[in-house]
């Protein structure tokens, strides 16, 4: 057994919400979603290899599961920024002064200006490459595919193990070639992705400030009380680790349910 860590556990039931405006429990209830979501998506990418192989098919394995994970979780990010705006423009919200003040300061928290380049990776990755599928994206971004793109296709004898180079040559490479094709420094090029996955920590971070705000003004604040107790968990020894030391698998040895 390991020690997952100490924590600061607020408890607070179903009664307790029931004496709290309906629209205040639903906000911070979504909120907490989200930072639970994106918190999980976050400790998964720090978790994948960044090593390469030197073979080709299988640091094209690793490279298709991290960005999955880095666009899922990129994606996630972009998504409360409309569940933000929509408490600031749908009434009766927006006769709630107090939680309308509070979204449009996560708005300026979450830095998602449009003139972001992160934040703009993640909306054409978002609408075309990770939340929804594309057809016409897929059209425009086979035009910018590069000639040494690699566009295989592998078929293994072990379930989820399977996967299909020319989709992500296409779908997400293409697509950030199609957004940089004026930039034709490859080193500019690895700046703007970089600044891709600066945004996603940033904005993650972000929106754990904005849920503490949330959270203490509709509901600590409001049921009168601010009290957590200190709690240590201990988990069996493999599910705690270092991310750098213990990495999440790439491939499955578990056999293929349905074979072709």
């Amino acid at each position: 057994m390991n020690k997952a860590g100490q924590y600061d556990e607020y408890q607070i039931s179903a009664k307790d919400l029931r004496e709290l405006p309906l629209e205040h429990v639903s906000a911070v209830a979504a909120l907490s979603y989200v930072v639970s979501e994106v918190n999980a998506l976050r400790r998964i990418f720090l978790s994948q290899s960044d090593e390469c192989t030197g073979q080709t098919v299988i640091d094209e394995a690793l490279n298709v599961q991290k960005l999955v994970i880095l666009r899922t979780w990129s994606s996630k990010l972009f998504e409360i920024k409309e569940f933000l705006e929509i408490l600031c423009s749908t009434k009766p919200l927006t006769d709630d002064v107090k939680l309308c003040q509070l979204a449009l300061e996560a708005i300026a928290d979450l830095k998602v200006s449009t003139t972001l380049e992160g934040y703009q990776v993640a909306r054409d990755l978002r609408n075309e490459a990770s939340s929804h599928y594309s057809f016409e994206a897929a059209k425009k971004n086979v035009p910018h595919l590069h000639e040494g793109a690699l566009c295989n296709m592998y078929i293994s004898d072990t379930g989820g193990n399977d996967f299909f180079p020319l989709g992500e040559s296409v779908m997400f490479h293409g697509r950030l070639h199609r957004r940089w094709k004026n930039i034709p420094s490859l080193e500019e090029r690895r700046l703007k992705f970089d600044q891709w996955i600066m945004w996603c920590v940033e904005a993650n971070e972000s929106l754990i400030k904005s849920h503490a705000k949330f959270s203490n003004n509709l509901i600590f604040s409001a049921l009168g009380r601010n009290k957590f107790y200190q709690k240590n968990y201990w988990v069996p020894e493999p599910l705690v680790g270092h991310p750098l030391s213990r990495m999440t698998p790439v491939f499955s040895r578990i056999n293929r349910l349905n074979s072709h």
